[in-house]
């Protein structure tokens, strides 16, 4: 897992962007095990009413404070919710899963985003490194354009 997170600041850290017309900061997965990978298409823009305070001062935060609120305010998401219950219906512990973007930050109005070839990158060296039991994708837009699916052998 620390191969990943050091994966993680790199994307960061060059694809943060603050500036007045908006802003693109990278949300990274929530990884924890190795039997099922989900794969959304990206983050969905900011959360709740509640989360949003969070999210005001987000250009003065550290990349540990940005991903820690993301995470807790992604926990209790309709999106995880329903993992959750995937899991619970499968009879998989949720601790057992990582849940990950394709494109690792929010768009307007949840516009379909650009994909990148750090994008395409980034997922494959994810899947490379937690070789999950299986591989589910939530969303016909990273199925479609992730062109690296095939070319990831995984040891199972």
């Amino acid at each position: 897992m620390e191969q990943i997170d050091e994966l993680y600041k790199s994307y960061y850290n060059k694809h943060l962007n603050l500036n007045t017309d908006g802003c693109t900061i990278p949300c990274m997965g929530l990884i924890s095990g190795t039997r099922i990978l989900f794969i959304g298409q990206n983050p969905g823009h900011p959360y709740s009413n509640k989360d949003l305070d969070t999210f005001k001062d987000f250009g003065t935060l550290d990349y540990e404070s940005h991903q820690a609120s993301f995470k807790t305010s992604w926990i209790d998401s309709k999106f995880m919710n329903f993992i959750k219950k995937v899991c619970n219906s499968a009879q998989i512990e949720f601790n057992d899963t990582s849940v990950t973007n394709f494109i690792k930050y929010w768009t307007k109005n949840n516009m379909k985003p650009p994909v990148t070839s750090d994008d395409q990158e980034l997922l494959a060296c994810e899947i490379k490194l937690l070789n999950p039991d299986v591989v589910v994708y939530l969303s016909k837009f990273a199925y479609n354009n992730f062109e690296l699916k095939n070319k990831i052998k995984q040891n199972n």
